[in-house]
């Protein structure tokens, strides 16, 4: 404190990055944050392909256990025709037992078809996230849009996710290039000393 050779300095320095490489690291966050966004939505869209799927099958396997359902009645009908006719000696008891092993093998199939609907309908309640009474009896076929030639390539980005994330991927690699190239120019140090 008593020599003139001592000094105290109070300083501040900020260093700024000039020739656009915020703004390029800017652009890459969006791009990231964009395809992430697009990655969710590809998510849903699976995700309602898959609950639709599960619905279509679940009306599938209802309208074949309904048509089962039929041939059982008109098999059980066939059995009782052929134990009449077999007490009354037209028929022969091979004809009853041919009946009875088809009406048992569609029986069969009913159960594993009703098996099959209990495990559909769980894959739908589980897609759906939740509990809820669920009532599918008919249905109307898929409807398909019909796109005209210069709204195709639109349409098709709208809806695939995995087109857009693909092209967010391509603009996010041009600019990491362009970021990488600008590493090379120096920043600017900007400071303020007391002394």
């Amino acid at each position: 404190k008593k020599d003139d050779m001592t000094s105290k300095e109070i300083g501040l320095s900020q260093m700024i990055p000039l020739w656009g490489k915020l703004s390029s690291r800017e652009r890459i966050a969006t791009g990231e944050y964009k395809k992430a966004v697009e990655r969710l939505r590809s998510e849903r869209i699976k995700t309602l392909h898959m609950l639709r799927t599960r619905i279509y099958e679940l009306q599938r396997i209802r309208s074949t256990v309904r048509i089962l359902d039929e041939i059982k009645d008109r098999l059980k009908l066939l059995i009782d025709s052929q134990i009449a006719a077999n007490k009354a000696g037209i028929g022969s008891l091979d004809n009853v037992i041919k009946a009875n092993i088809e009406y048992t093998m569609v029986d069969e199939e009913v159960i594993g078809l009703k098996q099959k609907e209990c495990e559909t309908r769980q894959d739908i309640l589980y897609l759906a996230g939740g509990d809820f009474e669920l009532r599918i009896d008919e249905f109307p076929e898929p409807k398909t849009a019909e796109l005209l030639p210069e709204s195709i390539k639109n349409a098709i980005r709208v809806s695939n996710p995995e087109l857009v994330i693909a092209e967010l991927d391509r603009e996010i690699a041009d600019e990491e290039l362009l970021l990488k190239r600008k590493a090379y120019y120096p920043d600017v140090d900007i400071g303020i000393s007391y002394m």
